[in-house]
């Protein structure tokens, strides 16, 4: 088996590139996130419907 490449990231807030997010940064994120995939599953009820079935 082929060795797997660790996945890496950066974050940038503000254009400013940062080690850690805040709590409220965090909170908001995931807060945006939720907003995006209701939205997209609401317009594609199709894919909720695979996504839920795995």
């Amino acid at each position: 088996m082929a060795k797997q490449q660790k996945l890496t990231y950066s974050f940038y807030v503000g254009g400013v590139q940062v080690e850690k997010l805040t709590p409220e940064q965090t909170k908001r994120m995931a807060e945006r996130i939720g907003e995006t995939m209701s939205t997209y599953y609401t317009l594609h009820p199709d894919e909720y419907k695979r996504f839920k079935e795995k």
